[in-house]
């Protein structure tokens, strides 16, 4: 036979054979004569330096790199230190114990090295490499003899794949990520590269799943293969769920593109189309990990704020509340402890704050006393709120006749500490101030204030405030006048018998000094007379 054209590393024949020959390389650990021997029986003849040189242009290789083997060392230290026991599988093979001790010995960075480079190696590229915790040892044999596999196998992986859609790839993680996910167990060799046998596949979802009962990942198997479309679709959500739990750690929320491939699964698998029943949910383990999910979307929500690209985040926080997420669950975020309700509130992001109350957040619930959601979105930064478009002050006030509609505390009673809702909101808008005084807010009502509750200037000068004291702050003395007229008018409304005296107390007289509001100073005076008359 004469001798065959060489091809180019990049052409279309090799590239329509490299799935078969990476998998007799790598998986079946054949030797290069036998993978040319396969070849030639399939019409396509190669000589021994072109199957190594192709083999370099794909970067494949059976044995692990000294980049693979300190990346692995890096992550079973961590491991290590969060208590977790680990087994090692590269290429689908798992690591021998003996084996691993040697490669990490071996590629244990110098003391020079710890601190002149990056204290986490990155991600080798192109490699098989899975750091689980061990399968429980009745499992792992199971499934070879209790389904059979072609069906399980056309079955599970029909529907993984459709429920997916094949989003699951490494794209968005490859550009400027500093975080690589790892959801092999679900994608790996779905596109034309199925799992061989029960126990193959039974290696990677045990693994995944270790909190479940010996017989539980059998009795999965079973409602997936047998049962009734709703049950397997829980048992897929389930798979997909653990998979989720066993990268959350690596999930950096100020790195997009992690948490994009996070979205993707959950948007595109079709899991938000179909919410869970947490409350009845009697595996702990998926409850948890929708929390800890939930948390997440709050962390990305802290630090993405509500730019187009958290659209998809909502959608994940209206399926798990939809799903009976505790909308009041505590937040860690920044080294803060916050509720839901006040990351959306501090976000201004109204929309959010709604789905929040409507699936029964607590109005009030704050972990720092005084500081609860409605009370901190009116402690807002004057300059700030004037610096909102129109649209962006219409949803603030929104917002605020959202939470007082829930209940929100106006802190008008006698335990409550430090400024009224009312005395915050004066400040910013005289019509935030009568949203507040329509749902019960008194104009009238005074309290003992000590300075460290606010930083106001001129507030050490006084230890009694009223509201109409507090619209003087962040004022010039025309805004001043204009809203202590609109409260004494209010006031006088309602109760017509209330001399003006009572509301112009003396804390409203020193403070109108402090700032040099002559009219105010004035005003007080002519009501005095009046009073007197």
């Amino acid at each position: 036979m004469p001798p065959l054209k060489r091809l180019h590393c990049d052409d279309v024949e090799w590239t329509r054979r490299k799935a078969a020959i990476v998998d007799m390389y790598v998986f079946d650990r054949l030797s290069q004569k036998k993978i040319r021997d396969k070849l030639e029986e399939g019409g396509f003849r190669v000589t021994k330096s072109e199957l190594e040189a192709q083999l370099r242009f794909w970067n494949v290789r059976k044995n692990a790199s000294a980049d693979v083997w300190r990346y692995t060392d890096h992550m079973l230290f961590k491991r290590d230190q969060q208590g977790k026991v680990s087994v090692v599988y590269y290429n689908g093979r798992k690591v021998l114990r003996d084996t691993l001790k040697k490669e990490r010995s071996r590629y244990q960075p110098d003391t020079l090295t710890k601190y002149m480079t990056a204290a986490s190696p990155k991600t080798p590229e192109g490699m098989e490499l899975w750091i689980r915790t061990p399968t429980p040892a009745p499992v792992q044999l199971m499934w070879t003899h209790t389904r059979p596999w072609i069906r399980f196998q056309n079955k599970v992986f029909r529907s993984i794949l459709d429920l997916t859609n094949r989003v699951i790839d490494d794209e968005p993680q490859r550009h400027g990520s500093q975080t690589r996910l790892d959801f092999s167990p679900l994608h790996r060799r779905f596109n034309g590269h199925p799992f061989r046998n029960a126990s193959e596949f039974d290696v990677h979802i045990a693994s995944m799943m270790p909190e479940k009962a010996d017989n539980s990942i059998a009795n999965s198997a079973q409602i997936i293969v047998t049962g009734a479309t709703d049950q397997a679709f829980n048992e897929h959500i389930q798979l997909i769920l653990y998979c989720l739990s066993n990268n959350m750690y690596k999930i950096n929320c100020q790195d997009k593109s992690s948490w994009v491939a996070v979205v993707n699964l959950i948007e595109r698998s079709g899991l938000t189309n179909h919410p869970l029943d947490l409350a009845q949910e009697k595996d702990l383990t998926v409850t948890s990990i929708a929390e800890n999910l939930f948390r997440l979307c709050f962390d990305y929500r802290h630090f993405q704020g509500t730019s187009a690209g958290s659209a998809s985040n909502s959608s994940v926080i209206s399926w798990l509340l939809e799903s009976g997420q505790d909308p009041d669950v505590k937040l860690v975020i920044a080294d803060e402890t916050l509720t839901p309700l006040q990351v959306a509130t501090s976000n201004h992001d109204f929309k959010l704050a709604k789905k929040l109350l409507d699936a029964g957040a607590d109005p009030d619930k704050s972990f720092y006393y005084g500081w609860t959601p409605l009370l901190a979105l009116l402690q807002e930064n004057l300059d700030a709120y004037l610096e909102m478009t129109p649209e962006q002050r219409d949803i603030f006030k929104h917002l605020v006749l959202r939470l007082l509609e829930a209940g929100a505390s106006l802190n008008e009673g006698p335990s409550d500490k430090g400024p009224s809702a009312l005395m915050w909101a004066v400040r910013l808008d005289i019509q935030i101030a009568e949203i507040l005084i329509q749902h019960g807010a008194k104009v009238e009502y005074q309290k003992r204030v000590m300075s460290f509750h606010f930083n106001i200037p001129g507030s050490k000068l006084i230890r009694e405030q009223n509201v109409v004291g507090f619209a003087m702050y962040n004022s010039d003395e025309e805004q001043a006048m204009r809203k202590i007229h609109y409260l004494v008018r209010h006031v006088q409304r309602s109760y017509p018998s209330t001399p003006v005296t009572d509301l112009l107390t003396a804390d409203v007289v020193c403070l109108a000094a402090y700032f040099g509001f002559k009219e105010v100073i004035e005003y007080w005076c002519g009501s005095q007379n009046d009073t007197n008359t």
